[in-house]
């Protein structure tokens, strides 16, 4: 008597994460965080999130790969240079493969007196207004 088996092949994830947001938080890092793929778009079970970075000028040369199980969502990166532009590409996988990338790009600041000052005068801005 023949076997028959039934298999349902879904797709990856049909959509990134969102939202996506990247932000500098000196003049050589940056964080990144992301929230969760939609859930009409998940296809099966979300497990993870691929990150890569990449200086914009330099869409080549990949400055980050890393993978992140589905309860990590915030990425710090260190050491970049100052005042560059960066590009983050996001994208979520499941047991049947990757989705799209989202995409989304910031500079790094500048070490200036002008930066350490903006910064000392947020801060005296917002301990005014507690």
């Amino acid at each position: 008597m023949p076997v028959i088996t039934n298999f349902l092949f879904l797709p990856a994830p049909l959509h990134y994460p969102v939202p996506i947001e990247m932000s500098n938080t000196s003049s050589t890092s940056l964080r990144i965080t992301w929230g969760e793929v939609p859930d009409a778009y998940h296809h099966g079970e979300v497990t993870g999130y691929r990150v890569f970075l990449e200086e914009t000028e330099f869409p080549d040369v990949i400055v980050a790969n890393d993978t992140y199980p589905l309860h990590v969502n915030t990425m710090d990166l260190t050491v970049l240079k100052k005042f560059t532009s960066y590009t983050v590409r996001i994208r979520a996988y499941s047991f049947f493969g990757e989705g799209p990338d989202g995409v989304v790009t910031t500079l790094t600041d500048e070490d200036s007196e002008f930066y350490y000052f903006n910064h000392y005068m947020r801060g005296i801005l917002a301990a005014n207004n507690t």
